[in-house]
């Protein structure tokens, strides 16, 4: 267990500072968009999966492996997401990405 904590912070802290103002960007366009509308349990679930998201393609850009754990977080925010909006087709392209490329 502490050396998955050591590793998870080591993977954190690998942004150099042009990805991290790009993961930086991200994260305030999504905050405003947040902010500007109703704040629903279900708009939070969506925020946090976007955010994680976001940082899961910026560290898969430099290829390190925590995009696959940041990639499961988010999938599946987004699958209760979709699932409560009824947009099933989202569902199954959801659990397609978590079986092909964030479990592996």
């Amino acid at each position: 267990m502490k050396n998955y904590v050591k590793w998870l912070v080591q993977e954190i802290k690998s942004l150099n500072t042009a990805r991290a103002v790009m993961l930086s960007f991200m994260v305030g366009v999504q905050l405003a968009l947040f902010l500007v509308a109703p704040i629903t349990g279900l708009s939070t679930i969506t925020l946090v999966a976007t955010l994680v998201g976001s940082a899961c393609t910026v560290y898969m850009m430099i290829g390190k492996p925590i995009n696959g754990l940041l990639g499961l977080i988010s999938a599946l925010g987004f699958i209760y997401v979709n699932w409560t909006a009824g947009h099933y087709a989202s569902v199954l392209d959801q659990l397609v990405f978590v079986a092909l490329i964030d479990i592996p």
